[in-house]
């Protein structure tokens, strides 16, 4: 069986599930006009899409380079209902809890890490210097 190509807000390729955290699905995007590969965080339930547009909210306002960078955020008609979709960028690395610190910086690439930090929402980024 072929699986049918998704495409969010006109502009986002969904290309693989990356994971799945207690509110969200985690999805490899590529931007269609420039192909640069992001991340769509689908919300599972419409009971979470006030946290999601808070999450949307306050990682629209930062601007660092330590912090995910946020592109777009919007709903999306579906069968069963509406999703809450957010755009961030694709952070590569290996989560802080898998690997202990060694040498490198961190970066915060979850949004949620303001209200509910965890060790996995850190990724270590040998790249990054402060």
């Amino acid at each position: 069986m072929v699986e049918k190509t998704v495409i969010y807000a006109g502009k986002y390729k969904r290309l693989d599930r990356i994971g799945e955290g207690g509110q969200a699905i985690a999805y490899l995007v590529e931007r269609i006009p420039d192909g640069l590969r992001l991340i769509a965080k689908v919300n599972k339930s419409r009971s979470t899409f006030a946290i999601a547009r808070d999450e949307a909210e306050r990682l629209s306002g930062f601007n660092s380079r330590y912090i995910t960078k946020y592109y777009d955020s919007f709903t999306r008609e579906t069968e069963d209902g509406e999703d809450f979709i957010i755009i961030t960028e694709y952070c590569e690395g290996k989560a802080i809890s898998l690997t202990f610190f060694r040498r490198g910086s961190l970066k915060v690439c979850h949004s949620s890490w303001r209200k509910r930090g965890k060790p996995a929402h850190l990724l270590q980024d040998h790249h990054m210097h402060s």
